[in-house]
């Protein structure tokens, strides 16, 4: 079923939908989002980038701030901008 019936493509980052889900994602938020979407472990994500499992729960719960390096090397992972994650 095509909602839009004359087939206008609406680029999703135009929508109001994304616009407050980007508003409310977090460093924290898009940590957790990407790594589940890799099916990472926090464990596996910890030996790739370096630090212990903890460090990424920490991260992910907002315990602790990703630091700019820590970005960068999540950015490499998952293909991304680390200013989603600072």
């Amino acid at each position: 079923m095509n909602i839009n019936s004359n087939n206008d493509s609406i680029p999703i980052a135009d929508t109001d939908w994304y616009k407050q889900m980007s508003d409310s994602m977090t460093p924290a938020k898009y940590l957790k989002t990407y790594r589940e979407i890799t099916g990472y472990s926090q464990a596996r994500l910890g030996e790739l980038i370096g630090i212990p499992a903890g460090r990424i729960s920490d991260f992910e719960t907002g315990q602790r701030a990703i630091s700019k390096n820590i970005a960068k090397k999540l950015a490499e992972v998952f293909k991304t901008s680390p200013a989603v994650f600072i």
